[in-house]
This record gives structure tokens, C-alpha cells and sequence, in this order.
């Protein structure tokens, strides 16, 4: 399906697109409906899709969607705790790091990222370093975008 995308786009009826990035799609077009493409592209291992309807320019309009979606939207990893909600004493009294090191990777527009923030939630007793500690959810205001488990390392 991939290679008839491809093909569709970069060899068939959409060769006059040439978008530069690789693109994969599907053309068509009837008196009803006008030129119409279904497109994707991928960057930075993320897949986008656009969907062109009734158009006069499919090429053009898919470009503009494209650009507007890399100006204005981006997939960045969740940002790790920080401040004094990222640390704990072990039961010693050593500083340990919560931590996320498997933070997942999160879509929003440009001008939310300032403000998602970790919440970080303990279970207790403290586990050992290196070990599931509990999990950090990130938050855009009061609304949960993602969790993963929280991990402690010595300092």
C-alpha cells in the first residue's frame, strides 16, 4: 500500500505536486468533487496527513497545509520534572531524582508547550534507585495528555 502511495504521488498523476518531502497519497477527481488528494509525509518519525477536497489547486493547497502544520503544531518529548517536586530523600538521606525516562512523545501547538507540566506521584515507601517509583502525569491546565512511570537515580 505504501509503494502505491508513493507511486501515486511521486510517478502518477501527482508527479506535478513535487513537494519537497517525501510524500505519499492518492489523487482523484470528478465533476462532483473536483481534484481531490489524500497525502501524508513523515518527519522527525512522525506521520502527518492531510485531505484536500473540492480543490483547484491539490498540489498547492496540500503544500499550504503541510507548512501550516510545521509552523504551528509539534511533537516534542513530554518535559522531565523539575524543581523541588523532582527530588526526594531516600531513606539515608540521599537526594534521589524522580525522573521519566520514558516519556512519551506529545502533539500540541506551538504555544502550549510553556505551559504542560509533570505531576509527580510517589508511592511509598520509596523503592530502591533504578526501580518503578510510582508515575508522572503531564498536564495542559486541568486536562491529563499522558502518564508514564516515574524512577528514581542517586544524584
Amino acid at each position: 500500500m505504501r509503494d502505491l502511495m508513493a507511486a501515486a504521488v511521486n510517478e502518477g498523476t501527482g508527479r506535478s505536486a513535487a513537494l519537497s518531502v517525501e510524500t505519499f497519497g492518492k489523487t482523484g477527481t470528478t465533476q462532483a468533487a473536483g481534484e481531490s488528494l489524500v497525502a501524508s509525509v513523515t518527519r522527525d518519525g512522525h506521520r502527518v496527513m492531510a485531505t484536500v477536497l473540492g480543490s483547484q489547486d491539490r498540489y498547492a493547497d496540500v503544500e499550504t497545509l503541510f507548512d501550516h502544520y510545521f509552523a504551528s503544531f509539534r511533537w516534542t518529548q513530554a518535559p522531565q520534572p523539575s524543581g523541588p517536586s523532582s527530588w526526594v530523600r531516600a531513606a539515608d538521606g540521599r537526594p534521589l531524582r524522580v525522573t521519566a525516562p520514558d516519556a512519551p512523545d506529545l502533539f500540541l501547538d506551538r504555544w502550549q508547550w510553556p505551559q504542560v507540566r509533570p505531576q509527580v506521584s510517589l508511592d511509598t515507601p520509596l523503592a530502591a534507585p533504578g526501580q518503578p517509583a510510582g508515575v508522572v502525569r503531564w498536564y495542559l491546565g486541568s486536562r491529563l495528555l499522558a502518564e508514564a512511570p516515574a524512577m528514581l537515580s542517586e544524584y
